[in-house]
């Protein structure tokens, strides 16, 4: 196996590993809604705000990360919009009001908005043609 293989699957690798995490954080929040809401005697209708506008601010920021995808090295953008959106859940996991969560959920969002916009234009730069609708279907 030549060293471009090696690369093709490690990147092929963290991109769905990132493109699953992606999925998880923005799946796993409204079905814990009544937990949440229980422990930070907050209605339920106001946790559905948050999502809403995590899932809004990862849409907008898909589109500036896309921008700055062209202006600067992807890799390094990769790298700093995943801290962002790591560190930020890794707070939330610590956060106990309400605006400390909308808070973190935005930064979540603008972190996450990272993955699919610049995820997509690396995988195709090392991704043969051939392969390439499948893996981009993972």
């Amino acid at each position: 196996m030549d060293i471009n293989n090696i690369k093709m699957i490690y990147t092929v690798f963290v991109f769905i590993a990132l493109a699953a995490f992606d999925n998880i954080i923005i799946g796993l929040f409204p079905p814990l809604f009544s937990s949440i809401a229980k422990d930070m005697n907050v209605q339920i209708s106001s946790l559905g705000i948050i999502s809403a506008v995590n899932i809004l601010v990862t849409s907008f920021s898909s589109i500036l990360w896309g921008y700055l995808t062209g202006k600067f090295n992807r890799k390094l953008l990769v790298i700093i919009g995943t801290i962002i959106w790591s560190f930020s859940v890794f707070l939330i996991s610590r956060c106990s009001d309400y605006l400390q969560l909308f808070i973190l959920q935005i930064f979540t969002g603008i972190g996450l908005g990272c993955i699919a916009s610049i995820g997509f234009s690396i995988l195709t730069d090392y991704i043969p043609n051939k392969y390439r609708g499948m893996l981009l279907s993972l």
